[in-house]
């Protein structure tokens, strides 16, 4: 071979490995995700990023028997991203990368899964490990300082007893007694009104507490739970002892500006509508001052009991009668009228109404 022959292969030797190079470097390069989550049958996988700083749907797969796949996009850089399951609200999220990703783990622990592939969260997972010393020493920490605030708390609670007990000619101890109302046993309490010196005990303010002291043990469990009348949406006078056939009938004191109220009537409506063919009955009395706005509550929160109302807000006679400082409150009487269980929501009026009218 002559020279000349020699340099023209060299020369279509290295075109030809820079054209390669080239079509090499012009293939796009994408992510692929596998997911093997477990208890994932048919569920519908999203994948958000971050575009023009706006969470999108970036890519989306459906799974079959646990296992789905995305590839459907490339990375400049690794980026984080959330894998979200909407239907069951559960998501993960994690650092994405134009590699071959696996996602292991379960449904309903999506955010705990295992993810292999990318060099970034790889990186992320050993800094988070990393503060694990650091993390327990806060936890100790925490936990040191809220049991000896608890601590600290039941002590001064009993300093102040303390005080108020031993000092029942001091003009005072009304006051601090009034402002420690709720936080002191109502055996103390009754303890320490009786013992009071009497010329103490005719200052107004603790007449008004004597006053809410019977009035509170009037409404005490196992106390019949005292009459009233109200008139409904209707101006329909109703009287409590009128009410009549139900094994449990809850006196459920709320109003529609009363967010603490409206957040448990979604759980109130499930457990009437549960168990009111059984036995279960609810009375609605609101706090309300306008009509309008009690009766547009009942209907978007599909309140389909009974309901009562003077619109006198805390200042109608059932509400002192029933010595209502503070909304939601209730009251859930047997078919005699005795008070058997005050105050309960969530779970626990669940469970209180379905051991009694539950079982069949």
């Amino acid at each position: 071979m002559n020279l000349k022959s020699h340099v023209m292969k060299k020369i279509i030797i290295l075109l030809f490995a820079a054209g390669f190079a080239f079509s090499v470097a012009a293939q796009p390069v994408h992510y692929e995700i596998t997911g093997l989550i477990q208890g994932a049958e048919g569920e519908t996988f999203l994948l958000f990023r971050l575009i023009n700083g706006k969470p999108a749907i970036v890519d989306s797969a459906i799974s079959l028997h646990g296992v789905f796949k995305m590839n459907a996009g490339s990375l400049e850089f690794p980026e984080m991203v959330n894998l979200t399951v909407p239907d069951k609200k559960q998501n993960i999220t994690f650092f994405l990368e134009n590699k071959k990703i696996t996602i292991q783990g379960k449904l309903d622990s999506l955010n705990q899964a295992r993810v292999t592939g990318s060099k970034t969260q790889d990186e992320l997972v050993k800094y988070r490990a990393s503060l694990d010393g650091a993390d327990k020493k806060r936890e100790k920490l925490v936990n040191d300082f809220q049991n000896a605030s608890a601590a600290l708390m039941n002590e001064i609670k009993t300093i102040q007893i303390d005080f108020i007990k031993n000092n029942p000619g001091s003009y005072a101890v009304p006051q601090l007694l009034k402002s420690l109302y709720d936080q002191i046993p109502a055996t103390d309490v009754e303890f320490i009104v009786k013992n009071m010196d009497p010329t103490v005990a005719a200052t107004p303010v603790m007449k008004e507490i004597a006053a809410r002291m019977v009035a509170e043990k009037a409404v005490a469990i196992g106390m019949k739970a005292p009459d009233f009348t109200l008139n409904d949406v209707t101006n329909v006078p109703v009287t409590l002892s009128s009410l009549k056939k139900h094994k449990l009938l809850l006196i459920d004191f709320w109003a529609a500006w009363c967010k603490p109220c409206r957040a448990e009537n979604p759980n109130v409506v499930r457990i009437y509508n549960e168990f009111h063919s059984k036995g279960f009955d609810i009375l609605g009395v609101s706090l309300d001052r306008k009509m309008e706005d009690w009766v547009k509550a009942i209907t978007e929160d599909r309140l389909s009991w009974r309901q009562v109302s003077d619109l006198k807000y805390f200042n109608g006679p059932v509400t002192k009668k029933y010595n209502i400082n503070s909304i939601p409150a209730n009251f859930l009487l047997d078919e005699n009228g005795i008070i058997v269980a005050k105050n309960l929501t969530g779970e626990e009026l669940y469970k209180k109404v379905k051991s009694v009218v539950g079982a069949e």
